[in-house]
């Protein structure tokens, strides 16, 4: 039951490593939310067998977007889910949830500033109501207040947030408008505070990859931006593809390719995670439709990207076909990795990329395979 559902957070207590919190449900899931099975914990740094379901039933088919953990004893848990902002508490081998301040909106992301006390915490509304509007609202250890200033709200979708570890006061948003395009990555410096605590930037229109005019955006499906914990100016985002600005979002650049001319490897595309490594932040890990790919030290002149999904198993098939004739052969049209073809061991090979879908063993010639791309391409493999 735990395996054959979805999850779209996951978090490790800072302080304390063997304590994993997952969050299920896929905001994503076919084009349409899907509600999932709680909150649950390991003890025991993810171990299979060492699950146990930490939450009470309001959380069941919800998606619980972002866990962040208080890297402070006694590590308290912030929640952003589709049923509003929660705070979870240790209570013994128990973590009590309540919502903060009776924030009830569907949340998509959720940061917080660990520096201040009480806690300060930034909630993205993608859909509000009368008392919470969609946007950005901040809450001061007793009371909630909308601090979007600059940035147009009647007509979005989807907002992520970045907090800048180094530089508290420092914050990042990716939002995305109704019609699925980045509406802009807005910065503030001054915690959203004042009436034009917010401006876009610029240079930041190029992170809009994710679709075409001529076909359909979806930036509500790739969405995420995180700021360096050492380096207020360095910002990551992604979408279709992975950029950067080292200069507190001025100016950005893709850098889905590395900067290693002899090590032509690209991450692989639509990307939904980022993060830093705890020892040495410049060496930085993406998540996409591929898995997971890690960057060696990214603050140097030459550095790669390498696949770091080895042992992962999380290839998702839409269909799959057989054949009479050649019984052990068995291959598979992919989300978003193409043809999957095995002739009966371990091996799989991938003749075809793209969003692999629908495959088909030819009746009367057995040694012909027909696999399709993106529903809309058909071709031979023979």
């Amino acid at each position: 039951d735990f395996l054959s559902t979805v999850f779209s957070s996951v978090a490790v207590n800072p302080s304390t490593p063997s304590e994993i919190l997952a969050g299920g449900g896929d905001s994503s899931y076919q084009n349409s939310s899907r509600g999932g099975i709680g909150i649950w914990r390991s003890n025991n740094y993810g171990a299979p067998g060492s699950w146990t379901k930490v939450s009470t039933p309001d959380f069941d088919n919800k998606v619980i977007y972002r866990i962040r953990i208080d890297p402070a004893p006694p590590n308290d848990i912030y929640v952003a889910s589709t049923h509003g902002a929660w705070l979870g508490v240790h209570n013994g081998a128990n973590i009590t949830f309540s919502k903060i301040g009776s924030f009830n909106v569907v949340t998509s992301d959720l940061v917080v500033d660990f520096s201040s006390m009480p806690r300060k915490v930034y909630a993205g509304v993608r859909s509000g109501n009368a008392t919470f509007a969609k946007g950005i609202w901040k809450w001061d250890g007793s009371a909630w207040a909308k601090k979007d200033s600059g940035i147009p709200t009647d007509d979005i979708q989807l907002v992520a947030l970045a907090l800048a570890k180094s530089s508290p006061s420092t914050l990042y948003a990716r939002v995305v408008a109704a019609d699925g395009q980045q509406q802009g990555i807005y910065k503030t410096t001054v915690a959203g505070e004042g009436v034009t605590a917010w401006g876009v930037l610029p240079g930041a229109s190029i992170v809009n990859d994710s679709g075409s005019a001529s076909s359909f955006w979806y930036s509500w499906y790739n969405n995420v931006i995180e700021v360096d914990p050492t380096d207020a100016s360095r910002v990551y985002a992604a979408g279709l593809s992975v950029f950067r600005s080292v200069n507190g979002g001025t100016d950005w650049e893709k850098i889905s390719a590395g900067a290693d001319p002899n090590y032509p490897y690209w991450t692989h595309a639509d990307h939904h995670a980022i993060a830093f490594d705890p020892v040495n932040p410049k060496i930085v890990y993406v998540g996409n439709d591929g898995g997971i790919d890690k960057s060696t030290d990214i603050s140097k002149a030459v550095w790669h990207w390498r696949d770091a999904s080895h042992g992962m198993v999380m290839t998702e098939f839409y269909f799959t076909t057989s054949s009479h004739e050649h019984p052990t052969l068995l291959a598979g049209g992919s989300q978003d990795n193409g043809t999957d073809i095995t002739f009966g061991n371990r091996t799989w090979y991938n003749p075809g990329g793209c969003d692999g879908f629908n495959v088909g063993s030819d009746a009367k010639n057995p040694d012909t395979l027909y696999a399709n791309c993106n529903h809309h391409t058909v071709y031979e493999i023979a």
